[in-house]
């Protein structure tokens, strides 16, 4: 699974636009300690009573700042359930929300103490068959992505065992379409720059 790319983070940690969480807007500064997958993104934030349940396309996770006697250090992110993995969440006292993993619940389990907690719940299960479906259909694109790979890599095995030279791959050309070698600086066909 490809994490986004750390370095692509604005400087001040501040969320884009479209990260801005409701009901309850998570602070900029914890931002930091949310590290998100490539194409993840917020779709819900509620305060709790230590800190912060965060609801993404893909998972749902507890952030919190760690306070020490005289100063605050940074902000945790700790438990995770990923979405694909999650029994339906329920109200525990009529104060918590809970959100465990269906299949082993000591992997991780989140009980947050929200102001509404049935409306959480009941928010946490509208998302789970979107996010199966994203989970899908992200396997599914790693399993193509797997055995693209492994018959590339069949093919540079048998050029190697027979003594000819090794295959060079094709990509698309993205003005033109047509197939052109990996090592093209221009397309053969249209002559636009590759890249």
């Amino acid at each position: 699974m490809r994490r986004a790319d750390v370095n692509a983070r604005p400087a001040t940690w501040d969320p884009p636009p479209e990260q801005r969480t409701a009901p309850d807007q998570l602070p900029a500064e914890a931002w930091r300690a949310v590290d998100l997958f490539e194409g993840e993104f917020a779709r819900r934030c509620w305060r709790t009573a230590r800190g912060y349940l965060l609801l993404t396309n893909l998972r749902c996770m507890m952030l919190w700042q760690h306070h020490e006697l005289f100063r605050s250090l940074n902000w945790e992110a700790s438990p995770q359930v990923l979405l694909y993995n999650v029994q339906p969440p329920h109200v525990l006292l009529g104060r918590f929300v809970e959100v465990q993993a269906a299949y082993d619940p000591a992997e991780g389990s989140i009980r947050a103490a929200v102001a509404d907690p049935n409306a959480v719940a009941e928010e946490i299960a509208a998302e789970v068959p979107r996010a199966r479906a994203e989970w899908d259909r992200r396997r599914t694109q790693a399993l193509a992505e797997l055995a693209a790979h492994r018959a590339r890599r069949d093919q540079i095995a048998a050029a190697l065992a027979a003594g000819r030279p090794v295959p060079i791959p094709r990509v698309p050309c993205k003005y033109c379409g047509n197939l052109m070698p990996i090592t093209a600086r221009t397309c053969p066909t249209c002559g636009a720059p590759a890249g």
